[in-house]
């Protein structure tokens, strides 16, 4: 049976285009304490005796080319509405000789409740119920661990209980993942003790009660588990009409009650299981019964079957079952694409007060995979008035704020526990979804108005904006086999009316190149990093002996014309198609934006793109330059085309006249990088293309200090690089670990891109380059030196990473950050229309 209450057309819509949100959390920073908090997610939220509490995750914490350290799982606290997240237990038992997840005993808080107790063990009232914090880590070193919080302690202290420990690996290694998902307290029916329950995989659903001369207050039955045996994880406990029920895939289980209690299941799905056990229920609450008298329960069914179903209990089994909500139609109308896997209800669902009817409105959180798909955070609300029930998508649009912020996806809500702060809500969250993160856990803060009404009104905080573009939704033609599209604009800086075109490497995306395609956004350029039929060409041409190989291969990839049947790129999944209809696209979604200045009829109007790439990516970059007019080209390690036996000579194309003035052509290159070509040859095709005439020779990086003397030729001598390091550094910018300045390569990507290589800026429209301005020393302890600028008349803002200014200064060279605490800061220099940004890491 399956019944759709929720209008699509209306109430399944977002709910406005954007909510007020703030930052609440950021991950990255240090409490007053000087303490560090990361974290990759935001787990879990509760609010306990007035304060709210959150638990991190670490899963894919990368902290290449930065200075943080390796962390485990945190819990964080927060004690006053505006005031600093402190942290209050840090989980940092580590494993060094191990890799990967294993080297982490506690990776993430996968579980945070605070629970009442009104019995002890034997069922005897206590003089006044105790209210007790209790957290859960994913440990994987085989111990399954409880860890209970002793408010009264100075400082408070958290104390862990051992309740079992989980079978080793069968295929070997020290990752046994012992894992408890939820906790609840219950009073049996029948011999009155309340019992808290943790459910767990593999080792099933353990109880205890209370028991005050315990360390953790809790006696914990360790010697057999109530209830195991089970396929899925138990996400979550739910109490209907006095019973307590139990979400395990693929089933909800009915505790019977009694000193020798058993479980009934009462509902059951098709299970199709997932590698990891993700596959299955994540929340479970109790609900009015729109239906009948009494309680139903609400259970939310992850996978790419998503759906939230209504459960209602009844005398026989099965209970009846309807679907409230079906997830991937609601999702698919709303985004305009169907999804590919959705988590709805993490792992609990939140009870919130609407402000100006007084009802208490369900919220529920949601995941979508792949994370990186969209930058947006999304939740549902579910709204009942006697038998009508309205489900609505809301959003949190994360080009409110500045800097940039990746929301991608919620995990927990909690209502404000403070007092004077009862019309907020609280939303953690981020996903890493398998894919590299950093400090990438938040949590906001938003008015109740704000968070049930988004406000479309809501001025957009001018900044650095991202976008994720389907290929496929821009033509119904163009494949998505290689990815997705992005996009950077940053609404703070002048605009410079040029598009930066990024090609990417081979077999390669945009989103491993993040770090320059922000900074052209940073310095007033439309930034697109365009996903492409980018499969490695090289060693289709190196060994050949047609002459023109390399030029059929570039040009086919480029116009899609068949050329040679080394490669398969028709017309509609061509780099210029692929161009022209993003462009079209975004034009015609964000109108304000401008893009539809960059493509004129139905071709991109090149004379605006400086069209750039890495690898693979930088040889098209240099090759549409010499086929026709562009603004500028910007290659990194790049072009690589060069036959070896038995041709032993640079490509064609690389020595005919060039349509683009050579003067707009830069190269980066680091002088170890020996793919595809020696450094040698690599040198000689930047001769036969032309850019090396600029000046009487190479600039090097690390010896210039920016003077790169009218260089369009620039090498790195970073040391310790060698092979695919020294071909991938130059643009990806991840070398810089061990020396701590972040980005490295930002002065030489500035000049690049700003450079007035023929003499004259290239557009009389632009604004003026952005000066050449060093900060240093990075990190920071003391003082900082602001050098040049040539400008007599300069300011420099110093801003933290919530946007906030922490220093002014005006014609100041030397600024004094002893007084900041510890952490990444933004580094503003302004003279007239110049401006630049730096990072900066103060750390002592």
């Amino acid at each position: 049976m399956k019944t759709l209450l929720c209008v699509l057309a209306l109430a399944c819509t977002f709910g406005g285009a954007r909510a007020q949100f703030s930052r609440s959390y950021t991950s990255g920073t240090v409490d007053p304490g000087g303490n560090f908090m990361g974290g990759t997610e935001m787990r879990v939220l509760a609010t306990h005796k007035g304060r709210l509490f959150g638990g991190t995750e670490t899963w894919k914490d990368d902290t290449t080319g930065t200075c943080d350290s390796f962390i485990g799982a945190q819990i964080v606290r927060l004690d006053a509405p505006t005031g600093p997240w402190r942290l209050d237990k840090h989980f940092n038992t580590f494993f060094p000789n191990l890799t990967g997840r294993e080297r982490k005993r506690n990776e993430g808080i996968t579980a945070l409740e605070s629970v009442v107790f009104r019995t002890d063990q034997t069922g005897t009232a206590l003089s006044a119920p105790d209210t007790v914090l209790i957290a859960a880590a994913r440990d994987f070193t085989g111990i399954l661990s409880v860890y209970t919080r002793n408010d009264a302690a100075t400082p408070a202290a958290w104390t862990e209980t051992v309740i079992g420990t989980v079978p080793a690996n069968p295929t070997g290694g020290n990752d046994n993942d012992g894992t408890i998902r939820s906790f609840i307290v219950y009073r049996d029916k029948v011999t009155g003790v309340d019992r808290i329950f943790a459910g767990s995989l593999p080792n099933g659903l353990i109880s205890g009660a209370y028991d005050a001369t315990r360390p953790g207050k809790i006696a914990w039955n360790t010697a057999a588990a109530e209830f195991s045996g089970f396929v899925g994880r138990p996400m979550a406990f739910a109490v209907c009409n006095g019973d307590l029920y139990c979400a395990i895939a693929p089933n909800i289980w009915k505790r019977n009650d009694g000193p020798n209690p058993t479980w009934t299941s009462v509902f059951s799905y098709p299970f199709v299981a997932v590698p990891g056990g993700s596959s299955g229920f994540r929340g479970l609450t109790t609900i009015k019964n729109p239906t009948g008298p009494g309680q139903a329960l609400l259970a939310a069914l992850e996978g790419t079957v998503s759906r939230i179903y209504r459960v209602t209990p009844s005398a026989t089994l099965p209970y009846p079952v309807a679907t409230e909500y079906d997830v991937d139609i609601a999702l698919t109308a709303a985004f305009g694409y169907p999804g590919q896997y959705y988590v709805v209800a993490n792992s609990e669902m939140t009870w919130v007060t609407e402000p100006v009817t007084a009802d208490s409105v369900l919220t529920i959180t949601l995941q979508h995979h792949p994370a990186n798909l969209r930058d947006d955070a999304f939740y549902l609300t579910r709204k009942q008035v006697g038998a009508a029930v309205t489900y609505s998508l809301k959003r949190i649009d994360n080009t409110m704020f500045g800097p940039l912020t990746v929301l991608n996806s919620t995990r927990a809500i909690a209502a404000s526990p403070f007092v004077n702060d009862a019309d907020f809500v609280y939303v953690g969250g981020y996903d890493a979804d398998d894919n590299p993160s950093h400090n990438t856990a938040y949590a906001l803060r938003a008015s109740k108005t704000a968070f049930f009404n988004p406000a479309g009104s809501t001025p957009v905080v001018a900044g650095l904006k991202h976008r994720v573009v389907i290929p496929s939704l821009t033509d119904a033609g163009i494949s998505n086999d290689f990815g997705y599209h992005q996009t950077f604009v940053n609404t703070a800086v002048a605009p410079r009316n040029k598009l930066f075109l990024f090609l990417p490497g081979s077999n390669s995306s945009p989103f491993g190149y993040d770090g320059v395609q922000k900074l052209a956004a940073e310095q007033g350029y439309h930034a697109l990093g365009l996903s492409y039929s980018n499969a490695t060409i090289s060693p289709l041409c190196a060994g050949s002996s047609d002459s023109l190989c390399f030029d059929k291969v570039r040009g086919e990839v480029i116009d899609g014309t068949d050329r040679t049947p080394l490669v398969a790129v028709d017309a509609a999944n061509s780099i210029t198609n692929r161009v022209l209809r993003a462009l079209q696209y975004l034009h015609t979604n964000f109108p304000t934006e401008g893009w539809g200045q960059f493509y004129s009829g139905n071709a991109p109007d090149w004379t605006k793109i400086a069209v750039a790439g890495h690898s693979q990516g930088g040889g098209h970059a240099a090759f549409i330059a010499k086929q026709t007019v562009v603004d500028r080209a910007v290659l990194f390690a790049a072009p690589k085309d060069y036959f070896v036996a038995p041709l032993r000579k640079a490509a064609a194309w690389e020595n005919r006249p060039s349509a683009t003035p050579t003067c707009r052509s830069y190269a980066l290159t680091h002088q170890a990088d020996n793919q595809g070509c020696t450094p040698a040859q690599q040198l000689e095709i930047f001769r036969r293309l032309g850019i090396d005439r600029f000046a009487p020779a190479p600039a090097v990086f690390e010896t210039s200090n920016g003077a790169y003397n009218n260089s369009h030729v620039l090498l790195s001598s970073l040391a310790g690089l060698t092979g695919g390091s020294a071909h991938n550094v130059v643009a990806v910018d991840v070398a810089a670990a061990t020396i701590c300045k972040v980005p490295y390569y930002t002065p030489a990507w500035v000049y690049m891109l700003t450079h007035a290589g023929c003499g004259v800026v290239t557009a009389a429209t632009n604004p003026a380059a952005a000066p050449a301005v060093a900060v240093y020393p990075n990190p920071a302890s003391g003082t900082i030196t602001i050098a040049p600028p040539s400008a007599a008349d300069f300011t420099t803002d110093i801003v933290n990473t919530l946007g906030q200014r922490v220093s002014a200064t005006r014609n100041q060279r030397m600024v004094d950050v002893s007084h900041l605490p510890n952490g990444i800061y933004f580094v503003r220099v302004s003279a007239g229309a110049q401006r630049s940004t730096h990072k900066l890491l103060v750390q002592r």
